[in-house]
């Protein structure tokens, strides 16, 4: 949650991707961690749902 509170620091440098990305990994994380947890007797795959988040980081440092 710290740094979600911080995220608003990363568009200093201008709108980019990677800006977006900083400043929605911290909320979207908390969010599907959520959900993961409220279906991981129903959907046991839903588990790896937070995952997404450290794929997305992946994925917007190769572009």
């Amino acid at each position: 949650m710290v740094l979600a509170g911080l995220s608003a620091v990363a568009f200093d440098g201008g709108y980019n991707s990677a800006a977006y990305v900083v400043a929605l990994v911290p909320w979207s994380y908390l969010v599907l961690l959520g959900i993961a947890f409220f279906y991981r007797r129903k959907k046991p795959r839903l588990v790896w749902l937070p995952a997404l988040t450290i794929a997305a980081v992946g994925l917007e440092l190769l572009f």
